[in-house]
């Protein structure tokens, strides 16, 4: 109360016209703090002792802007969060029969960078999804797990199919209705906001998108860690029989796969992906 400094003056409505709503910005008069005193002074002009004051309803009001992340995109940290990573060509085997291509990615999971929908504020479901291909036919996603959202599981219709690349596509929004960024396809080793790549290529442990000679050095140096994959995990490259674990039995596969042993579907030694990666 040290000093005082006028916000407004006001000259009262006549008698019977209700209450007025007055407003002001303190920052517009001096730097706001718990110092901060708010006084009303009410007086006849000219004398004539019919001034009356009611004051009601008194409030601080604090505003505050939340800073805006900009919109959701796709965190690519190399097969920690969102797996398999984009850019993975998968070599482990395609079959458990030498027949049919039942085996393979048919999960995915995508970490956005923050909460998602729907476009438009529905909650997240399979229609929020797109799963392309560079050749062979591209599942479907079949169901959204988003009980952990941001981290997305999807559920794709079937397994992927050896030898093309797949680009699964996600058209969301986060809370404040900013849609994903789409960009399209950047080109080859471009990870992009709306998207992962994900290629399938038995026996191609280099991921060089060729099966040959070096994948083998690959595999031997990856099982007996005397390299590390620059991303995802070890079993990612080396659990060629899928059974969870890095095994001896995982080299027994490896050589199926590469002489198109059973259950491999076919010698995959010199087979090339049809594209290279979207």
């Amino acid at each position: 109360g040290a000093s005082w400094s006028t916000v407004e003056e006001l000259t009262g409505p006549s008698s019977g016209d209700g209450w007025i709503v007055h407003q002001f910005d303190i920052s517009d008069v001096m730097t706001p703090g718990d110092t901060v005193m708010l006084r009303f002074t009410v007086a006849d002009c000219p004398n004539g002792s019919v001034t009356e004051a009611g004051i009601d309803a008194v409030s601080v009001v604090v505003i505050e802007c939340e800073d805006d992340d900009g919109p959701p995109f796709v965190v690519h940290d190399g097969g920690v969060a969102t797996r398999p990573y984009s850019g993975y060509v998968d070599p482990r085997r395609e079959s458990d029969n030498g027949v049919d291509l039942n085996q393979g990615v048919d999960t995915l999971t995508v970490t956005f960078s923050e909460f998602v929908r729907n476009i438009g504020g529905a909650d997240l479901d399979a229609s929020a999804f797109t799963v392309l291909s560079t050749g062979a036919a591209a599942p479907a996603v079949d169901g959204v797990d988003a009980s952990a959202n941001p981290e997305v599981v999807l559920t794709l219709s079937g397994p992927l199919l050896p030898g093309s690349w797949y680009t699964a596509i996600a058209n969301v929004e986060d809370t404040d209705a900013n849609p994903i960024i789409s960009e399209g396809d950047l080109g080859p080793g471009v990870n992009e906001s709306d998207r992962v790549d994900i290629g399938f290529l038995p026996a191609d442990v280099d991921q060089d998108g060729e099966v040959g000679p070096f994948d083998l050095l690959m595999f031997r140096q990856l099982v007996n860690e005397v390299v590390a994959p620059t991303e995802g995990a070890i079993a990612d490259f080396a659990d060629t029989d899928r059974n969870g674990e890095v095994g001896p039995f995982d080299l027994l596969s490896f050589r199926q796969l590469v002489n198109g042993v059973t259950p491999a579907t076919q010698a995959w030694s010199g087979a090339t992906l049809d594209a290279p990666r979207p």
